[in-house]
């Protein structure tokens, strides 16, 4: 099956365990940071979906380090709040309060900027040594623990407005 052209009707076929792919996949279309306009075009259920998974993916990968190295906190972290409050992630919402308060404090000390590197190997180098006394470690490490419980939240939320999921 073709994720990136599912349709409605191929959406409301599926149960909740069988969403992560499609989703990641369809919804790409929708990233902020690749296409802005239709970002702000698709309906709310459907940004959320997006937010949701752009940060999971960002944390599960790299830890809240590389979701503020590859500059995904630039959205606002008010936006991150509110969507994991939509799909009843409380536990999120506080970690992402943690997140604040934390890059606040440690922001002159952070590989916050891309713009920033030299050259792609000064990236890699760069990017490895942000990890040396990360100071997110501890809320990563909370977030990892909690990662099924997001993603069957997040997976019941798109159940419930399944009908704006597809083409």
């Amino acid at each position: 099956m073709d994720y990136e052209t599912m349709t409605k009707e191929q959406f409301k076929k599926l149960n909740a365990d069988e969403l992560h792919d499609p989703v990641l996949i369809w919804t790409s279309k929708f990233n902020p940071y690749m296409d802005l306009d239709a970002f702000n075009s698709a309906h709310d259920s459907i940004k959320v979906a997006v937010i949701v998974m752009m940060m999971h993916g960002e944390v599960l990968n790299g830890g809240f380090n590389q979701f503020i190295c590859n500059g995904m906190h630039d959205l606002g972290f008010e936006l991150y709040k509110e969507v994991y409050g939509i799909i009843g992630c409380a536990e999120v919402v506080a970690l992402i309060k943690q997140l604040e308060q934390i890059y606040k404090a440690n922001k002159g000390n952070l590989l916050n900027d891309r713009s920033a590197f030299e050259s792609e190997q000064a990236s890699i180098e760069a990017f490895s040594k942000s990890y040396e006394n990360d100071p997110f470690e501890e809320i990563t490490e909370k977030y990892a623990e909690i990662q099924c419980e997001i993603e069957e939240k997040l997976f019941a939320y798109i159940m419930e407005n399944i009908e704006h999921f597809g083409d």
